[in-house]
């Protein structure tokens, strides 16, 4: 079975559950494409043309659901670096599958993740109108 986009069905539920946006999506192709690679959000930043804050928010999140190692922390000239490192099986083939469809369902992909952050979008706005109508 196949979500709207067209996915498969475990792609769907792995892009769900470790991508929250296209940015997310555009990061996780770059780091897997490098795993050994050692990344500062200053070069992912340069090299996917998105603002500092804004990956800075996509790196803590692949942090969060154990996509990403960080190593340093910032302070005494020691630069925070991050990796690719799935943090379990699961995890990691989570990111797998995701990869495979970026090869060879892009589109449905990318529909995929954007439908699902703009219904996210459109959940937030709505529980804000709501508090603002109380």
């Amino acid at each position: 079975m196949s979500d709207p986009a067209g996915l498969p069905e475990e792609v769907a539920r792995a892009a769900d559950l470790l991508l929250d946006s296209l940015d997310a999506l555009t990061l996780l192709i770059v780091v897997a494409r490098e795993p050994n690679r050692i990344w500062t959000l200053d070069q992912v930043a340069e090299r996917l043309h998105i603002s500092r804050r804004d990956i800075g928010r996509e790196l803590d999140g692949m942090c969060r659901r154990g996509l990403l190692a960080v190593a340093g922390d910032g302070t005494g000239g020691d630069l925070v670096s991050y990796r690719f490192a799935p943090a379990d099986e699961e995890c990691a083939a989570a990111a797998n599958e995701i990869l495979e469809a970026y090869g060879s369902r892009r589109i449905d992909l990318t529909n995929h993740v954007a439908a699902r952050a703009f219904e996210r979008l459109l959940s937030t706005q709505g529980r804000a109108r709501s508090r603002d109508e109380s």
